[in-house]
Formats: structure tokens, sequence, C-alpha cells
């Protein structure tokens, strides 16, 4: 419903507007930009606003939103109260949902996701490490090529070596089991594609009736994690943006070229430096200042930084002497033309939380014994009218420059009482997490007590620096459990050590920051870092070292790996995981005893853990100790009957065994369980293939298709069936689209040769074949593909070099040698065709298929990849 009473709220902003001065050009241009079509040249769809903190970024943010808002747009706001993409989708839908802007889709997705991850979050029966695997929605499979067909040969090691998916298996089938709607499964686990999907509808609908205008606020604390959508959004990787949008970011650095390079044409660069003496003049002379005297103080004092400006002008000075020093601990002179110094107290009270709200100061105030004559609440409105203070989503803050000021006023008046009330705090939102009433171990992987903790050990942090070892744990744990989080609690760390100037706090904040906030640097880098901190404790550095395990494991250096998970092990010996991941990587390394040793001992420390038996089960198979392996992997899908990896490596197993209806069955279910599971399809294809029963095949590669599109490999693999099927015109368009990606793809030139030689388009199976004998002049495939076509052309002794060939390159490839036979029977040598026909058969029986379509000396035509004139008739 419209609003049709103004609030507080709208009355601040609305006077904040009214004492706007400055900036007139760059307003004037956003205006402008507003008033030309989407398909004028002159529009631009992106403005980046930057410069120092305090030169006035979020005030002119609010004066293009009301310029936007003006002219008819529908706006929306994020601003560092967002913690996520899901946090920042809720504050812009919140924003145009104030101005009847109905976002059906996405409020509809945000409310069930939130319900969902609450229902998750505290359920005990959740599998470890959820919150983490959540955030990162999914983990991508690399697929490999094996042997002539791709993947094919090399799904049993994918499914071996594939460590990191068998906790999204795990979690998967946990969700499925938990939610009956696959649409909440994948909510869950892919949150930023279903809620930006969600959000583009509604943005679409909003833009058929108006502009939009969005806008981000303290691009240096959000752009981390919001950077990478916005230019995914700008790619169209989610969707398309509506023309008529127009995107606004602030912050304090520009842009990055590197990131943002090919937007050059179609943004505005605003670098905001401070104010120009006559805009303070200006802005002066509306608070009341035009004493020239006391306004040369105030431009010298505030460096023409407009925040600094109006704190310094609201105080109304007469004189000189009267405007206050911001650096030399005055700031109470701030506030002078407020006579109470009830309230100029409360001022500096609240400064001390990062946000404030209503609760929070009438707590603080109480441990203060602030005297507030029994009205905190009528206190507090006037503290959150002040200009320097600005709503948020989660409550009130200060400016940053106004608030660093002021916190240095609070340190340097009392340092014991500072360290009070920062203790005070501290303990306040160590309650606040205690009343969550949480199960033991599961507090870190949930968000609302993961955000009070984090406020807890600013305040720590704050009171006294040597606390440093505590954040730096809490930092471990954050990565452990919701790795996401890990760059707002670095962010804490930071700011603390600029509040208390402490170098060590303030120098180890920035490494963290670096580490974290550099998108070119994998995790590993700051796993290294934690790991070698010798100011964690034993118990969080052993955590550290699995950490930064895993973060190898994930790069493929497993080598690097064991180092990490040793030193994992050493200081947490009864780390389950450690072992469990120890284990697999002492496999990729080919120490499969070594790995049993760990897997054993996981399984001795916790003999329900479905992951550690599944494990032990594959490294049994790959050791070909199958009874073993079945046993192992039964014991494990008895654990766990919906356990997706335990299925699809069972199935394995069976093909292994030739068992091939359970492992039908076990694909069957584990598909079920998890419709997107790339693997199954890859092997469940491959079962079908086994049985000769290629549509089904084929119906499982569209799948893996749909799921990986654009893969070469997964193309080329279906271009053999399709091929088989006899759908050679299909075949062809799969393999063009290879050629198009992988133009080297040797295998798939010589394979859509040879379907041209078939389809008798001699002229471009020659340049297929051609092309390829040119990248790999000895690949046994392209060389027998070659003497194919050239016996299908007549041309006996091309043919016979070419297969010649071929066999000296691999003298065990059995359809080179039965095609020499072959032209060996044509050509009249019988004992020779007899000798190559009989060997081949031996390396490989099925080869007498190849000899149904073989053309006859009848059939024979020259073309141009014979090389040579037709042979002669055999006697």
């Amino acid at each position: 419903m419209s609003k049709t009473r103004l609030s507080l709220q709208d009355v601040i902003r609305q006077r904040q507007q009214d004492t706007f001065v400055g900036r007139t050009e760059q307003l004037g241009g956003f205006q402008t930009n507003l008033g030309f079509s989407a398909e004028d040249p002159r529009r631009r769809f992106l403005f980046s606003v930057h410069g120092p903190s305090g030169v006035g970024k979020s005030t002119l943010l609010r004066q293009f939103r009301k310029a936007a808002g003006d002219q008819g747009c529908r706006t929306a706001l994020v601003q560092e109260s967002a913690q996520d993409v899901p946090t920042a989708i809720e504050e812009l839908v919140a924003d145009l949902e104030r101005q009847d802007v109905r976002c059906r889709k996405a409020r509809a997705a945000l409310t069930t996701y939130r319900e969902r991850r609450h229902e998750v979050d505290r359920d005990p029966a959740a599998p470890d490490g959820l919150p983490t695997m959540l955030t990162r929605s999914a983990v991508r499979l690399g697929l490999r090529a094996g042997g002539g067909i791709p993947v094919l040969g090399a799904l049993a090691a994918e499914i071996d070596a594939d460590t990191v998916a068998t906790n999204v298996d795990e979690v998967r089938a946990y969700l499925s089991r938990k939610f009956s709607r696959s649409e909440d499964v994948e909510l869950l686990l892919a949150p930023v594609n279903v809620l930006t999907s969600a959000l583009l509808v509604d943005l679409g609908a909003a833009a058929e009736h108006a502009q939009l205008a969005l806008f981000v606020d303290t691009f240096e604390q959000v752009g981390r994690f919001l950077e990478r959508w916005l230019l995914d959004l700008l790619a169209g990787r989610h969707g398309d943006l509506p023309p008529n949008l127009v995107l606004t970011i602030a912050g304090q650095e520009p842009l990055n070229a590197h990131h943002w390079g090919e937007y050059l044409g179609f943004r505005v660069d605003l670098a905001l430096a401070p104010f120009t003496e006559p805009e303070c003049q200006e802005l002066l002379a509306r608070r009341g200042v035009t004493e020239e005297p006391v306004i040369e103080e105030i431009l010298r004092l505030s460096g023409r930084l407009p925040v600094l400006v109006a704190m310094l002008a609201e105080a109304g000075p007469a004189t000189a002497a009267e405007v206050a020093d911001p650096s030399a601990g005055a700031v109470a002179r701030f506030l002078g033309g407020e006579p109470d110094e009830r309230r100029r107290s409360a001022a500096l009270l609240g400064a001390l939380p990062r946000t404030l709200n209503a609760d929070l100061f009438a707590e603080l105030a109480g441990v203060a014994g602030a005297d507030l004559d029994g009205a905190p609440d009528a206190v507090f409105r006037w503290l959150y009218s002040l200009p320097f203070v600005t709503e948020h989503p989660d409550g009130y803050r200060y400016h940053q420059v106004v608030r660093s000021v002021m916190l240095r006023d609070l340190r340097r008046r009392s340092p014991s009482r500072w360290r009070a009330m920062h203790q005070a705090l501290a303990d306040h939102y160590a309650a606040a997490g205690a009343a969550l009433e949480l199960p033991a171990g599961r507090c870190w992987a949930d968000a609302a007590w993961r955000g009070l903790a984090m406020e807890q050990h600013y305040h720590l942090l704050c009171a006294r620096p040597a606390e440093l070892p505590a954040a730096l744990s809490g930092l471990v744990s954050v990565l452990y459990w919701e790795d996401s989080a890990a760059g707002a609690w670095v962010e804490m760390m930071e700011q603390a050590g600029a509040v208390v100037n402490d170098t060590r706090l303030r120098q180890r904040g920035r490494q963290l920051s670096t580490l974290v906030s550099d998108a070119d640097v994998e995790e590993t880098a700051l796993t290294t870092h934690l790991a070698a901190d010798r100011l964690l404790d034993e118990h969080a550095r052993g955590t550290a070292y699995l950490l930064h395990g895993r973060a190898l494991v994930e790069s493929g250096d497993h080598p690097g790996a064991l180092i990490a998970l040793n030193r994992a092990i050493e200081l947490q010996p009864e780390h389950v995981m450690a072992h469990v991941l120890r284990g697999v990587t002492s496999r990729e390394l080919g120490d499969d005893e070594r790995a049993l040793r760990d897997l054993d001992r996981a399984v001795e420390l916790n003999p329900g853990h479905v992951l550690a038996r599944v494990q032990r089960g594959v490294t049994y198979r790959g050791l070909r100790q199958y009874d073993r392996a079945l046993a192992e992997l039964n014991h494990a899908v008895r654990l766990n009957p919906d356990h997706v990896y335990g299925l699809v490596a069972r199935a394995a197993l069976h093909n292994d065994l030739g068992a091939v209806a359970p492992a039908l069955a076990d694909l069957n279910h584990a598909i079920h369980l998890d419709p997107d599971h790339l693997v199954a399809y890859h092997l469940r294809a491959t079962t079908y293939r086994g049985l000769g029963d290629l549509e089904r095949v084929l119906a499982d590669l569209d799948q893996v298709n749909r799921l990986t599109p654009g893969e070469a490999g997964v193309l080329y693999y279906r271009a053999a069936v399709l091929a088989s099927l006899g759908k050679v015109t299909s075949a062809l368009t799969d393999l063009d689209q290879v050629i198009r990606i992988s133009p080297r793809h040797v295998l798939a030139l010589a394979f859509r040769a040879h379907l041209y030689g078939e389809s008798g388009d001699m002229q471009n199976a020659a340049a297929d074949i051609e092309r390829a004998l040119d990248l790999d002049p000895d690949n046994v495939t392209v060389l027998t593909t070659r003497g194919e076509l050239r016996l299908q052309a007549g041309c006996l002794d091309a043919a016979l070099a070419d297969f010649d060939r071929a066999f000296t390159v691999d003298p065990a490839h059995a359809p080179a040698l039965a095609l020499r036979g072959w032209v060996h029977l044509l050509a009249g040598r019988t004992d020779r065709a007899r000798l190559d026909l009989h060997r081949a058969v031996e390396i490989e029986p099925a080869v007498v298929e190849m000899f149904t379509d073989v053309p006859t000396q009848d059939q024979r035509f020259t073309g141009p990849v014979a090389g040579n004139s037709p042979a002669e008739p055999a006697p």
C-alpha cells in the first residue's frame, strides 16, 4: 500500500536533501542522462562515483536517487549492511516494494530461501559443513577425455578423484530428504542463480512502466562479493536486464579497469574531490555561518570535506575560536549548538558500536550510567536525526569520518572507561548469541550467531588488542563453516585496528584484507598465511592446515595437500575429515596402502561416517579388492540410502563386476535424488552403451549437455552415438560445434572426415583429414581414417601406406591391422591378409564388425584423397 503519512525517517531524508549544495555539474549530468531514451547513443547505463571517505559520495547518491525519483524512476539502493548477494537482492527488493513495485517472484524466492536456510541451520542432523556447501552452491567437475571417445575411459577415475563433489552429494541427498520440492533444493544449492533470475523477472516487469535506477554504495566493502555478480548481470549471464536501467556504483576507489574496461563507452566516471571554496561558502551560508574568519577556520580544519564542513557549521560558531578542531579531541563541540550535556554525551556513546539501535543504545546508556532523564527513546530519536547519522536496514550508523574522530576522543578521555564500555558491549553480543540456544557444534554454521560473534570480537579487540589470537581463531572457524563471510570478519579486524591504533592489529588486518579481497588470489594464499600464524592455538592451526589442504586438493596440488594435511593431523589427531581428505589425497598420489590406513582410522574414530566408508570402498575398488569394496559401499549405503556419491561409486563397482542391473538401479536412484548429477549421467550412459541401448545413451548425453553446455568432449561422444544411430546430420552438427569450440580437436576433425566420406563428400573429407594430420602427423586414429578414406576411393597403395604407418606407431591398433588385411585381400595377397585379420581379431574381437560396409572394388571411385591411381583389380 502507498504511504499516506510521512515518517520521521522521511522528514530526516527531506532535510538532508534540502541542505544539499555543490556537485551541480555531476547532478545535472545524471539528470540529463535520464532524459535520453535507451536507444540514444548519448545514454549511459553505468555511473561510477569515487573519492575518499567524507567527500560526499553517499550524499551525492541520495541526490541522484531523489533526482531519479523526481523524474518518475523506480529506485533501489544497496549499502554496506549487505553481507552477500542474497541480502543485497533483499535490500533492492525491499526498496522497490516501498515504491509500490510488486516483486512477486523475488519476494517469494527470498522468503522461501530464508525459511529453508533457517530450517537447515537449526537442524542438528544436517551434514557437517553444510552452510559452506550451500554458500559455494555446487562444485564443478572437470571432464577428462579418455581413449578414442572422450569421457568413457575417464569415468571411473573421475569418480575416484572427486573428493570435493562428495560433500555436494551428501548435502544434496540430505536436502532432497528434508524438502519434497526440487525447487527448494535448487534454491539452497544455487541461491544466487535462482534469486537473480527471479529479480530479473520483477525488474523486467517494473521497467515496462518506469525507468529503473539502482545504486550501490560503499563499494569498497560490498564489492568483494557484489562485483562479480554485477559484472555477470551486465554480461547477461542470468538473463536480460531491461534497457531503461541505470546503475550507479560509489566507492573509495575507481572501478577496476581490468574488470570493467569493456564498459568504458557506456559509463560515466565521477571522481569526487573535497568541496571547492565557493561550495563550502554556500553550505556554510545555509547554516547561518557568514563571518569570514569563521569560514576560513572551518575550511582549514575540515580540509573542505563536506561531512566535516557540515558538522563544524552545525554548532553555529560566532568566532574562529569557537570552531572545534576535529582532530584535536574537542569533538563535543561539534554539538555545540546543543545545550543539553546529556545529549552530547549520548552522541559520543552512540559512536561505540558499529551499528546502533534503540535497544543497544538503552543498554549502553545504562552501563555507562548516563543520565538520560528517564527518556532514552527521546534521546535516541534526537541522535538519529543528527546530520552524520544515517539509516540502515539493521539500525543506524555514524559517518565513518565522524565516528573515527569521536572514538579517538573517547579513548583519549578515559582509557579504562573505554575498555569497560567495549567489554560490556562484547558481553552483550555474547549473551545475545547464547540466547539463540543453538546446538553444540552448530553455532558457527548459523548466520545470526556468526554476526553476533563478529561484533563481540570487534569490541574485544577494541578493549584489548591482545585478543587478536581469538579473533584469528574466529576467522578460521568462519572459513571452515561459511567461507563467504570471511571478508566481513577481516574487515571487522581491520576496523578495530584503526580504532585503537594498534600497529600489529592494523598490519594483520591489512594483510588479511589483501588476501581476501584480491580476486586473483586463490584460497590457498589465505590458508597458507593462517596455517603459518603462530598466534593461533594448536586446534585452530590444525583447522587452518585442514583448510589449506582442502584448497590445495581443489587446485590439484596433491603433494602440497599431503604436506598440509600431515600437519593438520599432527595438531588434531582425531579430526575425522582430515583423515578422510588425507586418505583420498594419498590415493590420488598412488599410495593406496597409506590411503587405507587413514580411511581405517577415520572409520575407527567415527564408524558411522558415511563419506569415510565410501572413500574406503572406492580405494578397495582401485586395488581390485572387489569383495571388500562392495561390502564397504553396501555398509555406507545402509547408513545413508540416499548418499548420492555412495550410490554412484557402487554403480561403478557393479559395472566392473558385470552386474548391470544393480548398477542401473543405483544410478537411477542417484539421478532421482540429484537430477543434475553429472557423473551419474555419464556412468549410466556408459552402462547403456555396454547394453547396446544407444537411444538411452543419447538421452543421458543430452542431460550431460544440458548441465555442461558447450563441452567439446561431451559433444564428440554424442556425435559418435548419433552416427551409430544413423543420425549423420545431427552428428555432423555436434562435430561442427566441437571444432568451433576447439579448432585443434584432431579426433573431431578425423571423425567428421569419416562422416563426410560416408556421405560421399570427399572434398570436405579431404580437407578435414589433412588438417588433422597437419596437427598430429602420428595420430593412429587419423592415419587409419585417411587410409579408410583412400580405401573407399579405391586407392589401395595409398591406403596401405597409411595403415603401415599406423601399425608402425601402434602395432596393437586392431582397426589399422584389420583394414590393412582387407587391402591385402583386395590386392590378392591372401596370406598377408589372413595374418593381419587374425591378429586384429585376437587383439579386439569386435573388429569384425568393421567389414560390413567396406566397399568392394566395383564400388571404388577416385577423389581428392586418393593420392594415387586406383589399384588394378586383384587376380
